[in-house]
C-alpha cells in the first residue's frame, strides 16, 4: 500500500498529461489594491508576503536546534522530523515567490507564487502520512509528493490548496482501494479509472454522480480486495 500511493500519483499525473493546461483567467491578476509605496507596485500586496519569511526562517531554526540536541519532545525520531525540512522551506519561499508575482502579476509569474506553496502543502501531507498510517510511508512518499505538487503547479498554472485538501486525499484512498491496495499496478489503474471514468460520465448530466457513487460502490461490494487483484486472482483460477 505504501508503494502503491506513491504510484498511484506517478499514475495521475500520466493520465492528466493527455489532458490540456488549465488556463488562467487573465482578469485574476486584477487586484483589489494597486496602490505603489517606496518605488513597490501593489505595496500590500507584496510586503504582506514577509510574514512567510518569517514564520518560514523561526520553523527552520527550530529544526536545526532541535536536530542538534539529538531530539526531544517535538518528535519522536529524526524521520518524523525530516518532512518539516521541505514544509518550512516552502513556507519561508512562499515570501520570495509570491512577493515576486505580487510585484509583477502575471500568469508566468503566478508559477513562482504557487511552486513553495506545493512543497509545503506536500510535505506537510507527507508527515500526516508519516504521523497517522506509517512513518515509512511517510518518508518513502516525501520526495514523490514534492515532485508530484511541482509538477501539479507547473500543468495548472495555477493551484490553491484545495489540489491537496482533506477531500482530494480522500480521493487518492478511494484509488488506491479501487485498483487494489496490495497492487502497485492496481493503484495506476485505479488512478486512470476514477480519472477518467468521471469524464466519460458527463453525458449523463444531473446522473453523473449518482451513477460514478452506485459504480464505486458495486466495485467495494464485488472486489473488495480491488479491481486489479480480484481480476488477476481469477484470471489465474480459471479453466485451463
Amino acid at each position: 500500500m505504501n508503494v502503491g500511493f506513491g504510484v498511484l500519483w506517478l499514475g495521475q499525473r500520466v493520465v492528466t498529461a493527455f489532458v490540456p493546461r488549465v488556463a488562467q483567467d487573465p482578469a485574476y491578476h486584477n487586484f483589489a489594491d494597486t496602490r505603489a509605496a517606496l518605488g513597490i507596485p501593489n505595496f500590500l500586496n507584496v510586503v504582506s508576503n514577509l510574514p512567510f519569511l518569517v514564520v518560514g526562517a523561526l520553523g527552520l531554526a527550530f529544526l536545526a536546534r532541535d536536530a542538534r540536541r539529538g531530539g526531544g519532545d517535538a518528535f519522536a525520531s529524526p524521520a518524523e522530523r525530516r518532512p518539516y525540512w521541505p514544509f518550512f522551506s516552502g513556507v519561508a519561499l512562499t515570501a520570495v515567490g509570491s512577493g515576486y508575482y505580487h510585484w509583477q502579476p502575471s500568469n508566468d509569474t503566478l508559477f513562482w507564487d504557487r511552486l513553495p506553496m506545493t512543497l509545503a502543502f506536500m510535505a506537510l501531507l507527507a508527515s500526516v502520512i508519516g504521523e497517522r498510517i506509517s512513518l515509512r510511508a511517510g518518508g518513502r512518499l516525501l520526495w514523490p509528493l514534492l515532485l508530484a505538487g511541482a509538477l501539479s503547479a507547473h500543468y495548472g498554472g495555477f493551484i490553491t490548496p484545495v489540489k491537496s485538501s482533506f477531500l482530494h486525499s480522500v480521493e487518492l484512498v478511494i484509488m488506491v482501494v479501487f485498483g487494489g491496495m496490495a497492487s502497485v499496478f492496481g493503484a495506476v489503474v485505479g488512478a486512470a479509472v476514477l480519472t477518467v471514468l468521471p469524464q466519460l460520465l458527463t453525458v449523463l448530466k444531473d446522473y453523473e454522480m449518482m451513477v460514478f457513487g452506485a459504480v464505486l460502490v458495486a466495485t467495494m461490494v464485488l472486489f473488495p480486495q480491488g479491481l486489479v487483484p480480484t481480476v488477476a486472482r481469477w484470471w489465474k483460477g480459471r479453466p485451463q
